[in-house]
């Protein structure tokens, strides 16, 4: 479970990086702002359609593989605290589906800008942003917190914790 968790972060990273630089580059060419407030509402001097669609998939997989993720984690930390397993696997579910619900805003975004609604692109965008970096990411801090203290309730196996402190004394650094 710790690798699939693993799997699934790693992959997390690469769609999600690809998916915030995608969308601040179509902030920067609809001349908006990193709220999405407008400085032109000029919609049609840039063709984003397709750069928004492929966010809205980055997005979307972010959710899915969240998902994952969270039982992966749930499963990998149970050995240690039930307790403190399934809270983390809960918040780290309550960050998807208020990922998920602002993703939503990107959506409606596409939309607005298929009928040229400037103030209305602005407005879902602002909300995806709100959504995102003000509510998700929040809980998401809240979530790695939790999953911190669970990693390190974690019972290590003494031939590992000797494995370690081996590789230590080979690199001269534990006496």
């Amino acid at each position: 479970s710790a690798l699939l968790a693993g799997a699934g972060i790693l992959v997390l990273c690469f769609v999600g990086g690809y998916g915030e630089v995608s969308r601040q580059q179509i902030l920067r060419d609809l001349g908006m702002d990193l709220y999405g407030a407008a400085v032109t509402e000029d919609l049609g001097s840039a063709n984003v359609a397709g750069a928004l669609l492929t966010v809205c998939y980055c997005f979307l997989v972010i959710g899915v593989v969240d998902i994952g993720v969270a039982f992966s984690l749930y499963s990998w930390l149970d050995v240690s605290s039930h307790y403190l397993a399934l809270f983390v696997a809960w918040l780290r579910v309550a960050y998807t589906i208020l990922e998920l619900s602002a993703t939503s805003g990107l959506i409606v975004a596409l939309a607005c800008w298929h009928r040229d609604d400037a103030a209305g692109m602005h407005g879902a965008m602002w909300q995806f942003e709100v959504g995102w970096n003000g509510v998700a990411l929040a809980v998401f801090g809240l979530h790695l917190i939790f999953l911190g203290l669970g990693v390190a309730t974690i019972p290590r196996s003494p031939a590992a914790t000797r494995m370690l402190y081996g590789a230590g004394e080979a690199a001269g650094c534990c006496g």
